[in-house]
């Protein structure tokens, strides 16, 4: 299974859920559905922990004021 194809499964289950699907390749057509979907962001291979960290604030929310 791809981990396209376990975000997908996992939010049909969990709606909510908030996913990063991280991938060393471009976004393909079933990836690019997967992004349609509010709650899931993309990050590119390779990357570094500051830009890491923005996504995973961005996909969180704000943290405490």
């Amino acid at each position: 299974m791809s981990g396209c194809q376990l975000a997908t499964d996992l939010l049909k289950r969990w709606p909510s859920l908030r996913v990063i699907v991280i991938s060393g390749y471009l976004a393909d057509d079933t990836m690019s559905d997967l992004l349609q979907h509010r709650n899931v962001r993309f990050l590119q291979k390779p990357f570094d922990i500051p830009t890491l960290a923005r996504e995973l604030r961005a996909v969180l929310g704000p943290g405490p004021g």
